[in-house]
């Protein structure tokens, strides 16, 4: 049986055929919808009369995006002296001298950061 899912408008359900009887099917059973932090979707599950829990990882997402906005001119110019690295086969080598100079093990290469 397909799913039913909240319409833009809050509290409106869309219905395919044959949800309604799933849906008082869950209603015995549903304690409670996790939800992403959108207010939109936390108020319509409210206004079906469903409890809405927040999503512990979508929160945990939205507080590390948070916190890397607060070192965004670090990163940049970390990512920039990585790009010089890398595209700079000489500058490159002398910094892979210099780590086993300094004796620092392992041998590692720079790597730029992964936006998701």
């Amino acid at each position: 049986m397909p799913l039913p899912y909240l319409s833009a408008e809050i509290g409106h359900f869309e219905w395919v055929s044959g949800t309604k009887v799933l849906l008082l099917y869950w209603e015995c059973k549903v304690v409670a919808f996790v939800t992403d932090s959108s207010p939109h979707v936390a108020a319509a599950v409210q206004l079906a009369g469903w409890r809405s829990l927040p999503c512990f990882a979508n929160m945990l997402n939205v507080m590390a995006q948070e916190a890397l906005k607060e070192i965004a001119d670090i990163r940049t110019k970390a990512r920039a002296a990585v790009e010089h690295f890398h595209a700079n086969v000489l500058a490159g080598d002398m910094l892979r001298s210099v780590q086993q100079q300094m004796s620092l093990l392992p041998d590692r290469d720079l790597l730029l950061d992964q936006g998701s």
